[in-house]
Parts: C-alpha cells; structure tokens; sequence
C-alpha cells in the first residue's frame, strides 16, 4: 500500500511536532534557518505519523535517516520502507509504502510553467501537452526524479507517455500532487491527516 498525506505547516503546531520529531530530528533542525527547520520538522513528524497510521506500527519503531544524496529512508521495526516527501509554499506532503521506490511532487495548483521550459524540453516531458496539462507534466517530471533519485534535466527529456502509468494526482488544499510509483500494484490512497488527528 502507498500512502499519502499533506498538510499546511500552520496546521502543525509545535506541540504535535514535539510529539512526532525525536530529539535526534530537533537537534538537528537547530542547524538550519528557521523556515528550512520548520520543513525538515513537519517532513519528518508527517511521515512518522503516516508511517505509524497505515503501517500499525509504534512511533518509537519509526526511524527516518537521509542518504549521501539527501533524499530520506524511512525504516519501521528495523524494515526499510519507501519514502517520499515534498513542500511548497507553507504547504508538506509525503508519501510512504512498504517497497519500491516512491515519488512525489507538490505544486500550487495555480503555478504556471514557464513558456521557456515547456518549449526547451518539448520533445521530451511536454511533447504534445496540452495548456491545462502543464503542471501535471512538471510534477510527474519531479516525482519521477525523485523516485530515481536522479537528475531532473535527464527527466525533462523523456517521454511522458511511458511514465504517466506509474503516476496519480491529487488535488488538496488548492495544490496539486502526483505520486509516481513505478511497480506498484496499487494505486496511492490519499490519508486525510486533518479527519485523522485533533488539528484543524
């Protein structure tokens, strides 16, 4: 099962982030400036959560690490887990699953892509695009880098059409995310964290 989750970062309070965030995690979000803090907290407080929410597992079995590459590994009762986690503009999102390499991507609903790139890479993500698919093309694009954890510009080169299989969109909170889950047998289930929890 793939999860998914987001939330406004004024949504999470610094009592519930206290509550998800181990020291480890504070400690090292003193070394940061206040707002990349603030991200890194409620990235890692939301997977914890999620992971603990449709995985039956106890927080205190969740452990989240980060390779040489930046990007985040989730492990929960010492088995390592998919996951992925995105934000823009005060807003996060992640996504966990129990295997296979995750993506994802948040974006204002409302961003525009740039003529500039649309028309640099339309032989690749943007071929035959049309206007209202834009936005759809760059998220799969992120979340399929992300997935690979490769290089973005080799993304924007390739074919759309092939990897919009593995991708499903959500539209939350006047954004949209896509989730890109190359073999996976199910599709990606929306967690709403707001119904779940006391936070409004």
């Amino acid at each position: 099962m793939i999860a998914i989750t987001g939330a406004p970062l004024e949504a999470l309070d610094q009592v519930w982030l206290a509550q998800w965030n181990t020291a480890a995690e504070r400690s090292q979000a003193q070394a940061y400036q206040q707002e990349r803090a603030l991200q890194f907290l409620a990235g890692r407080a939301l997977s914890r959560w999620l992971a603990v929410t449709v995985f039956k597992v106890d927080r205190t079995a969740v452990t989240i690490t980060r390779r040489s590459s930046g990007a985040p590994v989730l492990s929960c009762e010492g088995e390592v887990c998919s996951i992925s986690i995105s934000h823009c503009s005060g807003y996060i999102c992640t996504a966990v699953a129990k295997q296979g390499p995750i993506g994802l991507d948040v974006e204002a609903a409302t961003r525009e892509i740039p003529r500039s790139v649309v028309t640099k890479f339309q032989q690749g993500i943007f071929a035959e695009a049309r206007p209202t698919e834009l936005l759809k093309r760059w998220l799969l694009a992120e979340a399929v880098t992300k997935a690979r954890e490769g290089k973005l510009l080799t993304t924007l080169r390739e074919s759309a059409a092939e990897l919009s299989h593995s991708a499903s969109y959500f539209g939350q909170d006047n954004f949209t995310v896509c989730c890109y889950a190359p073999n996976q047998q199910n599709s990606p289930v929306w967690i709403d964290f707001k119904q779940q929890t006391d936070l409004s």
